[in-house]
């Protein structure tokens, strides 16, 4: 079993439990905390990339295996990164809200994770955290001029800078993920851009059949990926209909909100047809009397000609 440290700050208000991966299991030591009266939202988990409150952690993990849970064991190590790279794309978007106002790398961790979007410094980690659990070795790197952060990744032995935040604004990158994969002199080159220090280089140019073999496999699973369930009122409403064609949806499984709006659709429909019935009426009622008044006046045409002896008028 893995040893955990384990911290109590200060004030006695927090319970710090370092440990190396946020599947390290601490059950025992949340219940051990709690039982002295802590509360999930007093006892965090530390790791080298993560904090986060105990009451959370179960939707943090729940997340990162949603993210991989398209990888299986018998992948190549190319087919895993991937499939990694497009599920991150296709669940996790850029805030560009939050990029006029960043937060701390370990805040956008938990908003990418548990809201779908973050700025690059979230979705780099998120990318690292995930290909650790497939067995893909990453590291961090990021720009010494503007502030922007993405990832070194091993792949056939050699690192590769792979910016996954990139691919996921270009649509070009997304289909043809392979040119993704770029050397530190790229890099300069391309963004002139001083990369931060590290001890790993990378100065190897990505072969024609490593950049094939990716761009093959993100194309196979573009349409494949599974993406994650937002809790969003309007689409649990559509699906409910969609599932209902042709039936209303029952009032107890609604929100509230939506059985207003389904009442206000009805009441609306009656009175339209009200104002229908009633619009065909007086117009049939008009029609009638108009008829009335034509023929009144042509039966007294009728008998005025016949007084005077002429043909009456058609």
């Amino acid at each position: 079993m893995e040893q955990v440290k384990e911290t109590i700050s200060e004030r006695k208000d927090k319970v710090i439990l370092g440990c190396s991966s946020i599947f390290t299991d601490i059950s025992e030591y949340i219940e051990k905390y709690e039982q002295q009266g802590f509360s999930r939202k007093q006892i965090f988990l530390y790791t080298q990339s993560l904090i986060c409150s105990a009451d959370i952690l179960g939707q943090m993990r729940e997340k990162l295996m949603f993210l991989t849970s398209d990888v299986r064991s018998t992948d190549e190590e190319t087919e895993k990164f991937a499939k990694v790279a497009m599920s991150i794309a296709k669940n996790i978007k850029f805030d560009k809200n939050q990029e006029k106002h960043p937060r701390g790398k370990n805040e956008n961790i938990i908003k990418g994770l548990l809201e779908g979007k973050c700025i690059c410094s979230g979705i780099t980690e998120i990318f690292n955290i995930a290909c650790g659990m497939v067995g893909i070795e990453t590291e961090n790197v990021g720009s010494q001029i503007d502030p922007h952060a993405w990832s070194m990744v091993k792949l056939q032995g050699n690192w590769y800078n792979w910016d996954q935040t990139n691919i996921m604004e270009d649509v070009f990158l997304m289909r043809r993920l392979g040119k993704g994969l770029r050397t530190d002199r790229k890099i300069i080159k391309l963004y002139k851009e001083k990369l931060s220090v590290s001890d790993i280089a990378c100065n190897t140019e990505p072969s024609k059949s490593l950049v094939t073999t990716i761009n093959r496999y993100a194309k196979m699973h573009r349409g494949t990926v599974p993406k994650m369930k937002r809790e969003n009122f309007f689409s649990n409403l559509r699906s409910k209909i969609l599932n209902r064609i042709g039936s209303k949806p029952s009032q107890s499984e609604l929100p509230e909100s939506a059985e207003t709006a389904c009442d206000q659709r009805d009441t609306s429909k009656e009175s339209s047809r009200e104002r229908h019935s009633d619009f065909v009426e007086q117009y049939e009622g008009e029609v009638d009397t108009g008829k009335a008044l034509r023929d009144a006046a042509r039966n007294a045409a009728n008998v005025q000609a016949d007084d005077k002896g002429k043909q009456p008028p058609r």
